[in-house]
């Protein structure tokens, strides 16, 4: 089998539409194409794959990957943004970019995400804690003209789908606060995360298969291969768009069936009056 190269994975990104000065979020997984050229370590593997972005994006470009630490809400482990590990299920890249010295990290533990770069400062930085509102780094990388990249990763992995029904006010969803400590520089912060949560007695379970359907039936959604792997990238305006339209036609789009609600019980807890 033939090794990936660097050339090859450069024009895969190019031809996607991915240039100098972008904002790129990526999900990854990347034992899809195993082991690239010339790599015969783990660290020369994600070297080999950060090299490309850099120089696809060059000097004035900015790439974020997801950051987030399951381990917060799961056990109420404290979440320390220069310490606390990229989960697991993010994938081997998500962790390294996340290790390096110059990354940047927000600060909700359950949205977070990890930048280096040039602007990375100012889609992840600040002192919010919101998880997908106004002042969040999803919410910056949509008003930034950031892009999102599938390399390797499936589309249903697409957590961007939820700051689109946070604007949009789906019923399925409610704002949950998680009372653990949050800490950067070794300092608590005084605050609490607040972030976006399904209900979990309603059977309420994603499938974007539609979406990514649509966004590829409007134009949105741009493939290219990658040793017989499809990669996509969106722009994070254009799948906002595209979101909110279909949402307005079903708050249920981005499910696999409606929530099974129960009459007199929030959401559907009828009137208040007596």
């Amino acid at each position: 089998m033939i090794s990936l190269d660097q050339e090859t994975l450069i024009n895969g990104l190019t031809e996607l539409g991915i240039s100098s000065r972008d904002i790129l979020l990526v999900h990854s997984d990347l034992r899809c194409f195993g082991v690239p050229e010339g790599a015969d370590s783990r660290e020369k593997i994600l070297q080999f794959y950060l090299d490309a972005f850099l120089q696809v994006l060059g000097k004035e470009g900015t790439l974020a990957v997801p950051a987030y630490f399951y381990e917060y809400a799961r056990f109420g482990i404290p979440f320390d943004v220069d310490q606390s590990p990229v989960s697991a299920p993010l994938g081997s890249f998500s962790q390294w970019i996340n290790s390096l010295p110059n990354r940047v990290r927000s600060l909700n533990p359950l949205q977070s995400l990890a930048a280096i770069g040039w602007q990375a400062s100012e889609l992840t930085g600040g002192d919010s804690v919101s998880g997908y509102g106004a002042a969040s780094p999803w919410h910056r990388l949509r008003t930034m003209g950031g892009k999102i990249l599938f390399l390797g990763a499936p589309f249903q992995s697409m957590t961007y789908v939820h700051y689109i029904e946070q604007q949009f006010g789906v019923p399925h969803l409610y704002f949950k606060i998680y009372p653990y400590p949050i800490i950067k520089d070794k300092k608590t912060l005084p605050k609490f995360p607040i972030s976006a949560v399904r209900y979990l007695n309603f059977e309420v379970e994603y499938d974007l298969a539609a979406f990514k359907e649509l966004l590829q039936d409007k134009g949105a959604l741009h493939t290219a291969w990658i040793k017989n792997t499809a990669i996509y990238l969106v722009e994070a305006e254009a799948a906002f768009q595209i979101g909110m339209m279909a949402l307005d036609q079903n708050p249920y789009f981005f499910l696999k069936n409606p929530p099974k609600f129960v009459s007199g019980q929030i959401p559907t807890d009828g009137t208040t009056g007596k």
